[in-house]
């Protein structure tokens, strides 16, 4: 503006001139333009070159699956080839066999190192059994060792039908190692496209993005918790862990953390009849009410979760698309959505 009058040297002459001439090329772009005397739109511009940097490294992401579909579950098994083809990340599946032949040759002192530096950080409510600490130690080391060799961003075990039922151990203190120790996505019981989603959600937002499962619906809220771990990034305090049994397991280290409180994205990646579609939705986490999950030893743990408010939980809950979804903290949708819009995920 000079003196009362706008100048222009006709931006958007350019701009609309090739925008119809990039959607002709196929090319993924946004179109995205200032006005005069209103704010320039560099987040929005910031917000899609993150996006695309998203884009790029699940071109060659890579995750870890130690063993498949646990329970038999339908909604954790993934189809490889259009999930290479439309989003770009390999999952490799690798046997529980070698992680205990690994575990076998990790020594005492590796294990005790790994409970000196890295569990002694833990906030322990009471003493845990001595041999429960050096398994988790042990096969954590193991794991570790795999996804090093690999090159892994992300990894998921056989949980109840494997860690749990075969080797007799609850996996919860391995994960928690692995995601604060070593920055890896974790997610229980093969959930293969929750590990894809934590590795969209971590390349977009810098978090750990982290899993919870829901528990119960309410008219405003959904009670959403885990039953084993929650990484140190989201815990609002010291990392609190607990000897615990559940049913008919032997006892296993459990977190029972506080989860810290705010506004929070949820997300699941979903497949359906050849297309990928992402179900997002912003709520706010709140302290959930004292509650438990039936089948633990009484005084049964208060297990880490959030109770989110949502502006519609019926409609969410008609679209939920799996047990796991993955959380941020934050309003992250639009960051989301300019990934799904560059990949050509619909978004629910």
């Amino acid at each position: 503006m000079e003196e009362g009058r706008l100048v222009t040297t006709a931006d958007q002459a350019g701009t609309s001139a090739i925008r119809k001439t990039f959607y002709d090329l196929g090319y993924t772009f946004k179109y995205v333009y200032d006005i005069i005397g209103l704010p320039s739109k560099t987040k929005t511009v910031y917000n899609y070159a993150k996006a695309a940097a998203a884009a790029a490294k699940l071109r060659h992401a890579r995750s870890g699956m130690a063993g498949y579909r646990d329970m038999n579950l339908y909604g954790t098994q993934v189809d490889g080839p259009s999930l290479k083809r439309e989003i770009g990340p390999e999952i490799e599946s690798f046997e529980m066999l070698e992680i205990e032949q690994r575990y076998q040759k990790v020594t005492d002192a590796e294990k005790q190192a790994v409970i000196d530096n890295c569990m002694s950080k833990w906030h322990f409510m009471k003493a845990a059994n001595p041999e429960s600490m050096k398994k988790a130690a042990g096969y954590y080391l193991a794991v570790k060792a795999i996804c090093d060799e690999r090159g892994y961003d992300a990894v998921s075990l056989k949980d109840v039908d494997g860690m749990k039922k075969l080797l007799g151990f609850p996996p919860a203190p391995i994960f928690m190692l692995l995601s604060d120790e070593e920055g890896l996505c974790t997610v229980p019981e093969n959930d293969g496209l929750g590990t894809i989603t934590q590795l969209m959600v971590k390349y977009l937002t810098g978090q750990c993005a982290f899993y919870l499962e829901f528990y119960e619906f309410f008219t405003d809220r959904v009670l959403a918790g885990v039953p084993d771990y929650v990484p140190a990034e989201v815990v609002d305090g010291e990392v609190t862990v607990m000897p615990a049994a559940f049913g008919e397991l032997s006892e296993g280290i459990l977190n029972v953390s506080k989860v810290k409180t705010g506004t929070v994205t949820m997300c699941r990646l979903t497949y359906d009849d050849g297309r990928y579609y992402m179900h997002m939705v912003k709520g706010e986490g709140v302290t959930p009410r004292k509650w438990e999950e039936a089948g633990w030893t009484q005084p049964a743990p208060q297990l880490p979760g959030l109770e989110v408010i949502l502006d519609d939980v019926e409609d969410f809950a008609q679209n939920v698309m799996c047990q796991h979804y993955i959380i941020s903290y934050g309003d992250n949708t639009e960051l989301i959505a300019n990934l799904c819009d560059i990949l050509g995920i619909e978004i629910i």
